[in-house]
């Protein structure tokens, strides 16, 4: 090898002591770490000794669903309307309380769920029928007789 490259290449010494001073990082002591839902939840579900399979086999939910939940990976569920439901029922299941739970979980993953009343549904198709109101009528006959007359 010439010269150049051996310079270029050449491998630092090391040092058996390590010198806490030179470090430009702060160490972050046990408290100091953040922790998440989700590794309260596997914590949780751990002690209890239970494995993903068993809550699989007991919620009936999909394993990539329990490990989302506990990841806080929205993007494994194909449908955002049974998040809600997911997560609360995966956390009454550990014992845990399922409404401070999900509102937990919408913080950490920043998901916001807009419930769909049963009056905005009923209004809706409420809307939905009267667009056809004028092209169909409805003759009612007593005891069960419907007739459509277009």
């Amino acid at each position: 090898m010439n010269t150049r490259l051996q310079q270029k290449y050449k491998s630092p010494k090391k040092s058996r002591h390590l010198n806490i001073k030179s470090l430009n990082y702060k160490l972050k002591f046990f408290d100091e770490f953040d922790v998440t839902l989700g590794d309260i939840m596997r914590g949780e579900r751990a002690t209890q000794g239970i494995s993903v399979t068993d809550v699989r086999l007991e919620l009936r939910l999909r394993k990539s669903h329990i490990i989302a939940i506990e990841a806080g990976d929205l993007s494994a569920f194909n449908s955002k309307i049974f998040i809600p439901n997911y997560v609360k029922l995966y956390a009454a299941y550990l014992g845990m309380d399922p409404s401070m739970t999900f509102e937990i979980f919408c913080w950490e993953t920043g998901f916001q769920f807009q419930a769909v009343t049963r009056r905005s549904f009923v209004m809706r198709a409420y809307d939905n029928t009267l667009k056809f109101v004028h092209r169909i009528s409805l003759e009612f006959f007593w005891p069960v007789r419907l007739r459509l007359i277009e």
